[in-house]
């Protein structure tokens, strides 16, 4: 299968240098960034040039002892392992994007652990029954990730150790009390739960828009990024990336306030603000960000 668009697909920040030879061409200094990127996806391949911003940061270079080398060793042995040996944990797997991150997961080989709510979805209108088909091939387990005691009894009654969290947890409504208990503490208690039981690797699904924070939600997903690069300033054994993607292709539709489309092929008038620009978008497709996320899984 192969794609072609126009977007602006993420930000990604990674705890270690790591080389994508097949995706980009670029230099590695402190700070680098690729700007904007039309592309094209192939299924063993990336061609991108204009619209992906990805930008990444290196921690100063730390003196290596012994106890540094296990550590590290640590952080890369899952990645010589065969897939269907590497345990995944997905928190918010029920979500928009989660569904198509271990759908992309489970396809790739990966023994994916996806936690649920008994109820999820909008109003918790899905049943535990929609849920298990919703996510086939995977290994659904139902909890709670607002609350760390009950999430850490009910990964330890796995009996299972983990090799990466990935988390694609969002608030749904941006409001205050909704962003920091999701955004924020739901996702810092699957990153304590994940490593008390050996993950050495987080995945963050994060947004572009954090970039200019002027919401709650922002803020919560900021603050968060922040302990995550802290934890692996503190632990050379443990790695990260963080992703921020654009809006997804379905904004386009006409959902939440996006563009119009079919109104527009009908003839209907379309506002638009100043000469366009303020309203540009370069969308991303939810396949694509799900295959990226998983790429994510095996970076260093």
């Amino acid at each position: 299968m192969s794609l072609c668009s126009s977007f602006n697909a993420s930000t990604l920040y990674s705890a270690q240098p790591q080389s994508y030879k097949t995706r980009f061409s670029c230099q590695f200094i402190r700070q680098f960034q690729v700007n904007s990127v039309s592309y094209a996806l192939a299924s063993s391949s990336q061609n991108l040039s204009k619209p992906l911003e990805f930008r990444r940061e290196r921690f100063k270079p730390i003196t290596a002892s012994a106890t540094n080398s296990v550590e590290t060793t640590k952080a890369s042995s899952f990645r010589s392992k065969n897939p269907k040996d590497i345990n995944i944990l997905v928190v918010g797997s029920t979500g928009y994007i989660g569904k198509f991150v271990v759908k992309e997961l489970v396809d790739r080989g990966f023994n994916v652990i996806a936690i649920a709510r008994e109820s999820s979805g909008i109003r918790g209108r899905n049943s535990k029954e929609d849920t298990l088909n919703e996510l086939q091939g995977a290994n659904v387990f139902f909890s709670d990730v607002t609350n760390l005691g009950t999430l850490e009894k009910s990964l330890q009654e796995l009996d299972l150790s983990f090799d990466v969290v990935v988390s694609c947890l969002a608030s749904r409504t941006g409001g205050v009390k909704d962003s920091w208990k999701i955004d924020y503490e739901a996702t810092k208690n699957s990153l304590i739960a994940g490593k008390k039981l050996g993950a050495s690797h987080f995945v963050l699904l994060s947004a572009i828009c954090v970039q200019k924070p002027l919401l709650e939600f922002q803020r919560a997903k900021l603050k968060f990024e922040a302990e995550l690069m802290k934890e692996a300033e503190l632990d050379n054994g443990f790695t990260y990336s963080i992703l921020r993607p654009t809006a997804f292709f379905k904004s386009l539709g006409g959902g939440g306030g996006g563009v119009k489309i079919e109104l527009v092929k009908e003839g209907k008038p379309y506002v638009i603000f100043g000469y366009g620009k303020l309203c540009a978008c370069k969308p991303i497709s939810e396949r694509d960000l799900a295959s990226f996320i998983a790429d994510c899984v095996l970076s260093k």
